[in-house]
């Protein structure tokens, strides 16, 4: 692969050893929003959103894009760039990598002929990612418990991608691990590795002898209804999109442990997940 021009922007620590990565492979890495000591001297901070960008310049988005729709998320400098700036700059010779990019953005990219990939739909990023965040899942489940989930009946929500990931990581710290699931098809897998598969709709029934339960589901999973059936020093490390599958307020008032854990890879694993990114960004050079 020829020497590319890439154009990283804001983002969590992610975005800095995805920038180093890239550097290392030999390309031209321009930063903006960027400020970190284990940021390679190699790579060249914009002081503007003009020098930023040029024609030919590959631009990784913040992952997310924006959080509060109007600005890139950038959380390490006070510089700012908005959505519309981006607009104005970006052109057909500019293919963006971005992960799960704003509606309005991508019909705008669409509008234009702009390429894009969002790396949040690749299957192998989301995979692998699903190691980083069963990992800190687990690690967030043992800060909040006063006991090991050695040995601990243990219940997993879900069984996608990182559901598979979590019910094998937990069952390596010989934990026992059920699996609550609606496809048949996945009950049927998951009690095949030796989990105890338990329907969604007898969920309630069998929720109350859990002591730790990880919720992987985005849709309202554990209710109230739910909620009051488990033993008080629950732990309950919630890792679906917001906003969770967890009645998070009846938690709360009952001085129940949830815990809403968003964005796990960025946060316990940055160095590995950006270089996941960045090695999916070289793989899909656009």
């Amino acid at each position: 692969m020829s020497n590319l021009r890439f154009a990283v922007i804001g983002g969590d620590l992610r975005q800095v050893y995805l920038a180093n990565y890239l550097f290392k492979k030999g390309h031209t890495v321009i930063v903006y929003g960027l400020q970190h000591p284990q940021l390679v001297k190699g790579c060249i901070p914009a002081v503007t959103i003009q020098q930023l960008i040029s024609p030919g310049t590959h631009i990784v988005l913040p992952l997310p894009v924006t959080k509060d729709g109007v600005s890139l998320f950038i959380s390490q400098t006070d510089q700012t760039f908005t959505i519309e700036q981006l607009k104005d700059l970006i052109t057909t010779s500019n293919p963006i990598y971005c992960g799960v990019m704003p509606k309005e953005l991508a019909a705008f990219c669409e509008y234009r002929h702009i390429p894009y990939y969002d790396l949040m739909a690749d299957s192998a990023v989301a995979i692998r990612n699903g190691i980083a965040t069963a990992e800190g899942a687990i690690a967030h489940a043992i800060f909040e418990s006063t006991s090991n989930l050695h040995k601990s009946q243990t219940l997993v929500i879900g069984y996608g991608r990182c559901g598979k990931v979590l019910a094998h990581k937990l069952a390596g710290l010989q934990a026992y691990v059920s699996v609550a699931a609606r496809k048949p098809c996945d009950l049927a897998l998951a009690e095949s590795y030796g989990f105890r598969p338990i329907p969604m709709n007898r969920l309630k029934r069998n929720i109350s002898r859990f002591s730790f339960i990880f919720n992987t589901v985005p849709a309202p999973i554990l209710t109230s209804d739910l909620l009051s059936k488990l033993p008080p020093n629950a732990v309950i490390i919630d890792i679906a999109s917001v906003p969770g599958g967890t009645d998070f307020n009846y938690a709360k008032k009952h001085n129940l442990c949830a815990r809403l854990c968003l964005g796990i890879p960025g946060k316990t694993a940055p160095k590995t997940s950006g270089e996941i990114l960045a090695e999916a960004i070289l793989n899909n050079s656009l």
